[in-house]
């Protein structure tokens, strides 16, 4: 079933998806143990989680490459991607843009990576800066980017991207656990 939106058509199934595995990383964000996992993982998640590394390096490479081809088999065929500036954006429309040079990108590098493995979907979150153009754009900078892969036929692909601009700037000589610390303080209510 697909709903449509101002910007295009969205699989509620997609939608839903998004919202449950987000939902579920938020809840566990201020929890005494975020980050530590706190119940066995099965060795399919483990295995899921494995490929979704892979996959995600072979996205980022195939990006860097402008390699449309790489992508157009990593990408589902209903992939929606909803920019920083609330623009949906299809499959076709994501290879067309690099396939003509309109989109590039000369850097890619990731930051705070997290894998959720929820049977046949898997929600990537983590922070990514870039260089790179859109057009005459200059789109570099940071973003906090969350990514819904689901398995179909055996086979992942990415089904849902979604990018906002990001207040933490990522510093290429940061330790890993900087990141989370360099992010503004909430402001508390007396």
């Amino acid at each position: 079933m697909f709903f449509a939106t101002p910007r295009g058509i969205v699989s509620i199934r997609i939608v839903m998806i998004l919202l449950s595995l987000t939902t579920m990383s938020a809840c566990g964000q201020n929890s005494p143990n975020a980050g530590r996992e706190t119940r066995a993982v099965s060795p399919d998640s483990r295995n899921a989680t494995e490929v979704i590394m892979k996959l995600e390096q072979q996205r980022r490479t195939a990006l860097l490459k402008s390699d449309f081809k790489t992508l157009d088999h990593l990408t589902a065929t209903g992939y929606t991607q909803i920019s920083p500036d609330g623009a949906i954006v299809s499959k076709a429309q994501l290879l067309a843009a690099i396939r003509s040079g309109e989109l590039r990108f000369q850097a890619i590098d990731y930051e705070a990576v997290q894998i959720r493995v929820t049977g046949d979907a898997v929600l990537v979150t983590g922070l990514s800066s870039v260089k790179g153009h859109c057009g005459s754009k200059d789109i570099s900078g940071s973003y906090e980017v969350s990514r819904v892969y689901e398995k179909r036929n055996d086979t992942w692909e990415v089904a849902l991207q979604r990018d906002s601009r990001s207040q933490v700037s990522l510093d290429p000589d940061a330790t890993p656990g900087a990141l989370e610390d360099a992010r503004p303080a909430k402001s508390q209510s007396k």
